[in-house]
């Protein structure tokens, strides 16, 4: 099937992702007077993991005499074991409250007492309540505004569309090649592109993410070159059994927890007690401590049960729709704090090409805290906005695109493609498998070696199918930049020989700080193959 080129269309600047990150780096962008196109899977806005997160972050605000943005940095670097890179998180804690300033300019509207101070909430890990809440504790009240604002900046949305490679001259990005879901081909020429795709929590079998958030940008920053680190830190967060009594969605567990619930065995006794959760009930902590007594009992019955009884009669009036004095919880994948690593002046090895939000990684370090990824997607998106925009101002000319080049890059692609007729959704199958058994909550040497024999299987089994009509194209490519993930996941964390955060090594169960406090990197080589390298945590003096 050879593949044929529509059209190559021409923007200043091309921000990939529709989510808030990719939204907040365009409107940024278009500010500095540029032409801006953002492209995205799903409709701009929606289909995102922003669009349906709880719609609130933390920042350290002016009027608050108990917090600081220094108390934040030892906050989040302490939830991330110290090896966040520090330079990042300064830059999260300083600009922070600045942006929700911002986002309020916008049309944004964080909920505020009667008194006019704003409502401040906890969460696990923060010394001090700041998170932002939003009305109605929803994402698409950050989402929805900054669409609106976007279209009065006429930002151009084109939606629909899958990006299968960046291309670039001479370490300069010269732009993206593209599919849309009946297979038709095409190409984008820009000065600077901007990476904002999410994360890929929904590579597990159970998971908290849209079903989009499988990893493109970091499959495509990597067949582009460009270094990731920590692809081994994985969050889990606990999700309840949703049954009679328990509405879909309430209060997340860690929120709970505050509130003065208790983590339970089916035995009744309190799972905090004797395991590795800290008083502080961060994710990685709550997560491990029902990931292991679900191990204990080799999976049956694939739960623990948090008590709410032990919560304060007056708090308990507050939490709406509850009806049982019990929830069954268990681990569900939910962030990657890995990804792409950048320079200290957040560029890239490829010149005019930048990320932003959870496809970055570094600034959470082995853990996140709650609240701090839509922190990250505002602060950062508005970064790189910028950054692309003052680079390309700086181009009198962009690297044009040339038809053939982009005609030869779909070719190679293609060519990649095996021969045979095949079911995806069977091998889809197995690489959810493989990922839940081999690289969930609790871990093991052995069992991650198996994965990568079994994902090594996989990849031949892939390399033998082909797309036999256009419209298979999209799921194709897809699985591929899957595969590229997983591999990246089981390796890193095969890597790293100790327990640190959300990664945790029952054949290593303690954090070893003399040999590991460093970032597990890795990149693709003059061969193509998957290289792994350990790059130090440098902290100020």
């Amino acid at each position: 099937m050879k593949p044929t080129l529509q059209k190559i269309m021409k923007t200043e600047v091309l921000v990939i992702g529709g989510g808030a990150a990719g939204l907040r780096a365009a409107i940024e962008a278009r500010r500095q007077g540029l032409e801006v196109w953002v492209l995205s899977t799903f409709k701009v806005g929606y289909g995102n993991n922003s669009a349906i997160s709880l719609g609130g972050f933390s920042a350290t605000a002016e009027e608050d005499d108990r917090d600081s943005p220094a108390l934040f940095y030892e906050d989040t670097m302490k939830s991330g074991c110290w090896v966040n890179r520090p330079f990042l998180v300064r830059l999260l804690v300083e600009r922070a409250w600045a942006e929700a300033k911002e986002l309020e300019g916008m049309g944004v509207q964080f909920l505020r007492e009667p008194g006019g101070k704003y409502i401040r909430l906890g969460r696990g890990g923060h010394s001090v309540a700041r998170r932002l809440a939003t009305p109605g504790n929803s994402g698409m009240a950050l989402l929805t505004p900054l669409l609106k604002y976007g279209q009065r900046l006429d930002l151009t949305f084109l939606n629909g569309v899958k990006v299968v490679r960046i291309l670039q001259q001479d370490s300069q990005v010269s732009g993206v090649l593209l599919i849309d879901r009946q297979g038709e081909w095409s190409a984008i020429s820009a000065k600077s592109v901007i990476l904002a795709t999410g994360g890929c929590a929904a590579l597990y079998p159970e998971t908290s993410n849209v079903s989009s958030a499988t990893g493109d940008g970091y499959a495509l920053a990597y067949e582009a070159g460009l270094p990731l680190q920590d692809m081994e830190f994985v969050q889990f967060v606990l999700r309840h059994v949703t049954e009679p009594g328990v509405p879909r969605r309430v209060l997340p567990v860690e929120s709970l927890l505050l509130k003065g619930a208790t983590l339970r065995n089916p035995r009744g006794e309190g799972l905090q007690e004797g395991g590795r959760a800290r008083p502080s009930f961060t994710r990685d902590a709550i997560s491990q401590a029902v990931g292991m007594e679900i191990a204990r009992n080799e999976g049956n019955p694939g739960y623990a049960f948090l008590d709410l009884k032990t919560i304060p009669e007056a708090e308990r009036k507050q939490i709406p729709g509850l009806e049982k004095d019990v929830l069954k919880v268990f681990p569900i994948s939910h962030f990657f704090m890995g990804g792409i690593r950048v320079e200290d002046d957040l560029r890239t090895p490829v010149a005019g090409l930048y990320v932003a939000g959870e496809v970055m990684g570094g600034l959470h370090g082995a853990n996140r805290l709650g609240g701090n990824a839509l922190a990250e997607t505002f602060v950062f998106g508005s970064l790189a906005g910028s950054l692309a925009a003052c680079f390309a101002k700086g181009l009198r000319k962009g690297q044009p695109l040339e038809c053939s080049q982009a005609q030869k890059a779909a070719e190679e692609l293609t060519g990649q493609f095996g021969n045979q007729r095949g079911n995806i959704l069977e091998l889809e199958k197995e690489l959810k498998a493989i990922l839940g058994e081999c690289a969930g909550v609790i871990r093991k040497g052995e069992k991650m070696v198996k994965g990568l024999n079994r994902l090594g299987k996989l990849q031949e089994s892939f390399a033998f199918l082909s797309p036999y009509d256009p419209q298979g194209l999209w799921p194709a490519f897809t699985f591929r930049h899957k595969l590229v993930v997983t591999e990246m996941i089981l390796k890193s964390a095969l890597k790293r020989e100790e327990t640190r955060g959300a990664h945790y090594r029952i054949d290593f169960p303690s954090q070893d700080d003399h040999g590991w406090r460093v970032n597990v990197c890795l990149r693709r080589n003059e061969t193509g193959q998957m290289k792994l390298f350990l790059e130090p945590v440098v902290h100020p003096s």
